[in-house]
């Protein structure tokens, strides 16, 4: 949920204009095949606890989910590139 609410806030302060709401965006993207929203859960948030703290617990919690799932993570986020256990690209 944090890339989530990353969006929403890339919305409200002007860094992200989506062409329909928020809301209805999410919506959307929630409803594509092969996507799936996934929950922060305990494994997930006691891993993001045990990560650098040079990154930012939004960083920590979206790497540490990638870990879990043992996905890759694409981001443009270089901070979260240059963290070699996420396995990001852009």
């Amino acid at each position: 949920m944090i890339s989530v609410l990353e969006v929403a806030e890339y919305v409200v302060d002007g860094r992200l204009k989506l062409c329909v709401d928020t809301r209805r965006w999410l919506s959307t993207l929630a409803s594509v095949e092969g996507l799936r929203v996934v929950p922060v859960d305990m494994a997930i948030a006691v891993q993001a606890a045990a990560l650098p703290t040079t990154l930012t617990s939004h960083q920590r919690l979206i790497a540490s989910t990638a870990m879990a799932l043992g996905g890759t993570l694409i981001t443009p986020d270089a901070r979260l590139r240059e963290f070699s256990y996420a396995g990001a690209i852009w």
